[in-house]
């Protein structure tokens, strides 16, 4: 019930493992789906991922409903594309996808 951001004592989910995992899972990507609905907090590690992406030319499509807490102006200039949906999201990045 208790989970903490980080293990150090096991290699993949120390700092170094998460960063290294994340920013390999990006960089293997074609597009960046990121879903902000419904957030609490904001995510710095999903912050981190979007600005990877946008480092490596891959377009970043964001799901966050007005309001949310991930709202920032550096969010809004990165992202391709904002929807108050997930459903709205996911269709678009598919339509960037086709061949």
């Amino acid at each position: 019930t208790d989970i903490k951001d980080v293990y150090e004592e096991f290699a993949l989910s120390s700092a170094r493992g998460i960063t290294t995992r994340d920013v390999s899972d990006v960089r293997r990507s074609s597009a960046l789906l990121v879903n902000y609905v419904g957030a609490k907090t904001p995510s710095l590690g999903t912050a981190l991922e979007i600005g990877i992406a946008h480092a490596l030319n891959i377009p970043v499509v964001v799901a966050m409903e007005p309001g949310n807490p991930n709202d920032h102006a550096m969010i809004r200039h990165i992202a391709g594309f904002i929807f108050p949906t997930l459903d709205e999201a996911v269709e678009a990045t598919k339509m960037l996808l086709l061949p």
